[in-house]
């Protein structure tokens, strides 16, 4: 029987079916989780893991999955699944957060990953484009 979490997530990726499959289970959960850490520091209290779970939504996943639709990221990541490209996009926002000691925003993070590790004609694209502020 899956537990309470497990049936959250699971919900999350039927939502989000056009990004998530359910090999990404784990991922999620994980991400989840981290998000309900920062939740409950930030807001100096107990969240619960489907109120984490909704702010997740909204807070980290739909602000990189739109600029994930932008010309630069189809063009310069083409060729890797959704899925992929969004984790790996995660990765980079914190990084960089964690580099600069603050907040990075989803449209800078992603300008950045497109240019430091996007093909050929995605960096020719991004010269073409001005960088967003951090």
């Amino acid at each position: 029987m899956k537990n309470e979490k497990t049936l959250i997530v699971a919900n999350v990726i039927d939502s989000l079916s056009e990004t998530f499959v359910e090999s990404d289970m784990n991922a999620l959960l994980n991400q989840i989780e981290g998000h309900k850490y920062f939740l409950d520091k930030k807001l100096n209290m107990k969240v619960s893991f489907d109120q984490a779970a909704f702010s997740w939504m909204e807070n980290v996943y739909r602000p990189i999955a739109v600029q994930m639709e932008n010309l630069l990221t189809v063009v310069s990541f083409s060729n890797k699944e959704r899925n992929e490209l969004f984790f790996e996009l995660c990765d980079h926002q914190l990084l960089l957060s964690i580099n600069l000691g603050r907040e990075v925003e989803a449209p800078y993070a992603v300008q950045d990953y497109c240019i430091k590790y996007g093909n050929s004609v995605g960096k020719f694209i991004s010269h073409f484009t001005k960088k967003v502020a951090a």
